[in-house]
């Protein structure tokens, strides 16, 4: 039983005060600038570099529209105020939208978009980011008819006098724009002009070839400096400037389907200094991650790993070889310039290209422009295939000069091995647990078996071994680490004989962080210590997704999410009988089946309607009448029928308004194109269910309704493990350590390479290992 606490003044004063401390942002600028890195991926310099980008990029945009007379973009930096100007002769910003479009959030053209039009533009939020983060940002609007207007900005709020007339006698079309960055939103600034000119020189090749950029830049003194820069090369600019000695003329290829597009161009740098670099832009977005950069690596890597090794080196009678992945990307040079009309990226700073399709569109594309082009191609093919057996050559050639392991990591000065490593008392026979994280390694420490349990905590994930260098790799602490406390070494010289421990063990968080760190160890053992897993040697361990508490010391634990479901389905059922709305009974399996499917959907669907304040059960009849393509009369008529106090739904062009009391609440739900795409994940699940209602004890229930009954059915000391540290230690010993009651899937060799071959992985958007590759293929012990 709680003790009461005895209040002091303070205490009392704090409560009583706690209400005025939560603050809602109820405008843009504030929300802006309470986080602007957030908004912009950075503060200060970089920062600033992405409020310009998103400025000048709306002008790029301009150019590449069929519909835009835009053909010129001017871009002026003054390094004395940090001022930018940019002008185009394009469209112009509609006159009487001009406090809108740059002030109020999801604002933008790029939501109606017709097939090939790409564009940067997200939700219309970049510029109006820019305004919210300057000390002043002003646009002038000019229209060919010598109509102009103006409208003012300070510290991201706009003047009084909103837009106002101003001169265009020339009769002038376009947009020009100023803004100098707010040193109290970004921090201390200190950008040259020779920073901005690198800046429009990293993006300008992205625009069509011909295309024209002014620059004038101010220095600190009030010099001037002026270049006319023409895109004459195209992407090619970034080859001439990254590439010393190329192997062949660059490989080039442009694909187009309407939704997406690529054009890339790469070849091989045979200069001693060189590596491989990959250059990625998305919709003309500097990246570092993407499908479209993975898309990339792996179809090209594909298409030359099995055309050296089942074409051109096994033509070879005596060659033994076999080209890897990384000695196709030895010396490669590539860019790679992506577009998608409707584009998801990670953050507003836009370095993380994640639309899934992506990945297959760049596959399927370089498999068939290399399969021409080799046939066009024969000698530059030659010296390709020629330069990657030489490489893989000079790859095993580097085995007999070995690194020297135990100078790469920090070592105990009484053991040699790593200072983190813990090991058994009795080593032979032991179990060596490969841990997530350090908090995770302190529980274990102390509710292990120490006899035989020994472990070493891993800082975050590994580097790939398939997608980086030997040296590098080997030369990594944690790999050093591994390989060192193994002691069997490493690659050709491996000996499993002086491997000691009956079970390699992974022992990561059962979320997909934990399941990439899996995959990224599995690919190290795959590549240097293959004998292990044929040996059977390799594990992972499967701690619980959910706990639940029974009684005192009396848990039982939910491996995984159908586990959970099964478990909350056994009293769900005694007390609710689920059927077709045709009365069809459901079997266990069937109604475990829809209700695993459908385990986020009311989470999803509430999370939508909070978002647009409408009623999830209102929202949910909405998506699916949207959903079946209904005529606007029968969607009309259905929303009544459903809702009876509802007392309009009209349309406005292709807005469907919907008012009246729903509940207790009165609505007005717009239903446009933001709702609907806001709503995709929801329409994604709608599509995944055969049917979209069920008889719940006689009455009919959506699947919302359904889903909701289920969840509140769950038991209230149900507990959610989001990590292994978040277990208590004998919670983590009794469901991962305890060799009488965990579960550990035993890897074998053909299962893992025939998946790791099929499946390829990309560096951080992996998600889960266990489930993408085949469970039940695998062996399962205890």
């Amino acid at each position: 039983m709680a003790t009461r606490v005895e209040l002091t003044p303070e205490m009392i004063q704090n409560i009583e005060q706690y209400g005025d401390q939560i603050i809602t942002l109820d405008n843009f600028v504030k929300v802006v600038r309470q986080n602007p890195g957030y908004q912009l991926g950075s503060i200060g310099n970089k920062g600033v570099q992405n409020a310009a980008r998103e400025v000048w990029q709306n002008s790029f945009d301009e150019m590449d529209k069929a519909s835009s007379p835009c053909t010129w973009v001017k871009i002026t930096f003054d390094e004395r105020t940090c001022g930018f100007t940019t002008e185009d002769n394009g469209r112009g910003i509609p006159f009487g939208d001009m406090l809108r479009v740059f002030s109020d959030p999801n604002t933008s053209s790029n939501y109606v978009k017709k097939p090939g039009e790409y564009s940067s533009g997200l939700h219309g939020v970049g510029a109006k980011v820019t305004n919210a983060v300057s000390h002043v940002f002003t646009v002038e609007s000019y229209r060919y008819n010598g109509e102009a207007r103006r409208i003012e900005f300070y510290e991201g709020y706009p003047w009084k006098k909103g837009e106002v007339k101003i001169p265009n006698k020339e009769k002038k079309n376009g947009t020009k724009i100023y803004f100098e960055p707010s040193v109290e939103a970004l921090g201390e600034i200190s950008i040259t002009w020779r920073d901005v000119y690198k800046w429009l020189q990293t993006i300008a090749p992205l625009n069509n070839v011909g295309d024209i950029v002014y620059f004038t830049a101010i220095d600190k003194k009030g010099k001037i400096y002026e270049e006319k820069i023409i895109n004459q090369d195209g992407i090619f600019t970034y080859l001439i400037r990254d590439t010393e000695s190329p192997l062949i003329a660059p490989i080039e290829f442009h694909k187009d389907n309407g939704t997406m597009k690529v054009d890339c161009a790469f070849t091989w740098d045979t200069s001693e200094t060189s590596t491989d670099h990959i250059i990625a832009f998305a919709c003309k977005c500097p990246t570092i991650f993407g499908t479209h950069i993975s898309g990339f690596e792996d179809g090209l890597c594909a298409f030359f790993a099995n055309y050296m090794n089942k074409i051109y080196l096994a033509s070879q009678k005596k060659s033994k070889l076999t080209v890897t992945k990384n000695d196709i990307k030895c010396g490669l040079k590539a860019v790679v310039s992506a577009f998608h009309i409707k584009p998801i990226f990670d953050g507003q700073s836009k370095e993380k290209f994640t639309n899934t399709e992506m990945e297959p569109f760049m596959k399927d594309t370089i498999n068939e422009m290399m399969d021409i082009w080799t046939r066009n191609n024969p000698k530059d093919l030659a010296t390709i295939c020629k330069y990657f057996k030489d490489v893989a050559e000079m790859r095993l050639s580097t085995d007999k000069q070995r690194i020297r392991l135990t100078d790469k990591y920090n070592k105990s000065k009484l053991t040699g091995l790593p200072s983190k490593y813990v090991a058994p008392k009795n080593r032979k026979g032991g179990e060596f647990f490969i841990t997530e994280g350090d908090s995770a390694a302190s529980l274990i420490k102390n509710h292990r078996l120490n006899d035989s349990q020994g472990y070493f905590p891993i800082r975050g994930k590994i580097l790939n071994a398939f997608r980086t260098p030997r040296d590098k790799f080997l030369a990594n602490p944690e790999v050093a680490g591994i390989i060192q406390i193994i002691g069997g070494g490493y690659g050709r010289n491996f000996d499993i004989s002086k491997v000691k421990w009956d079970k390699i063990i992974f022992c990561t968080d059962a979320d997909p962080d934990g399941n990439h760190i899996k995959a990224l160890l599995l690919r190290f053992f795959i590549l240097y210590m293959p004998q292990l897993i044929e040996a059977g040697k390799v594990y992972a361990a499967l701690p619980p997704l959910y706990g639940i508490k029974l009684g005192k010391n009396k848990y039982i634990y939910l491996k995984d999410r159908m586990d959970y479901i099964k478990y909350i389905q056994k009293d769900f059922s005694k007390n609710n009988k689920v059927t077709t709305l045709d009365n069809k009974a459901l079997s266990s399996r069937e109604l475990s089946n829809i209700l695993y499917k459908n385990i986020d959907y009311e989470e999803e669907l509430t999370r939508i309607a909070d978002n647009h304040a409408i009623d999830p059960l209102l929202l949910e009849s909405i998506l699916i009448l949207i959903y079946n393509k209904v005529s606007f009369t029968k969607f009309s008529n259905s929303i009544k029928k459903q809702f009876r106090f509802i007392s309009k739904v009209s349309k406005k062009n292709s807005t469907i308004i919907i008012e009246g009391l729903v509940g207790s609440k009165y609505q007005t739900v717009f239903v446009n194109d933001l709702l609907l795409s806001e709503s995709k994940p929801v329409l994604d699940y709608i599509e995944q269910n055969t049917a979209l209602a069920y008889r719940v004890n006689g009455e009919v229930k959506s699947i919302y309704e359904l889903m909701h009954m289920f969840n509140k059915s769950a038991p209230s000391s149900i507990q959610r493990y989001k990590g292994l540290g978040e277990m208590d230690g004998q919670r983590l010993f009794d469901s991962t350590l305890d060799p009488t009651k965990r579960t550990l899937i035993r890897y074998t060799m053909d299962d893992v390479k025939s998946e790791i071959e099929t499946i390829k992985y990309y560096e951080d958007d992996m998600s889960r290992l266990l489930q993408d590759v085949k469970l039940s293929r695998f062996e399962v012990m205890e």
